[in-house]
């Protein structure tokens, strides 16, 4: 399974199915219901299905589920 495959994934399996089809530039205003805590428990699944920990300053530029993914390639998660 690609990395990306993977990321969907986790992403699907923290807000249900509730929502649209998951592409690199998706955001959180795009998903209804995603909100903060969401956030934190896909940056936490997200961590754990990779076996990475990123830092606060790592995270703070991510915007789209593209820009998770190219942070997780530069950690050489995959």
């Amino acid at each position: 399974m690609s990395t990306w495959d993977r990321l969907q994934h986790v992403v699907a399996e923290v807000l249900g199915d509730r929502h649209p089809p998951l592409t690199d530039g998706t955001t959180a205003p795009d998903v209804p219901g995603w909100g903060l805590a969401e956030t934190i428990s896909i940056l936490c699944a997200v961590e754990d299905e990779f076996g990475v920990r990123f830092r606060d300053d790592q995270v703070e530029g991510v915007r789209t589920l593209g820009d998770l993914l190219r942070l997780l390639e530069e950690a050489g998660a995959g």
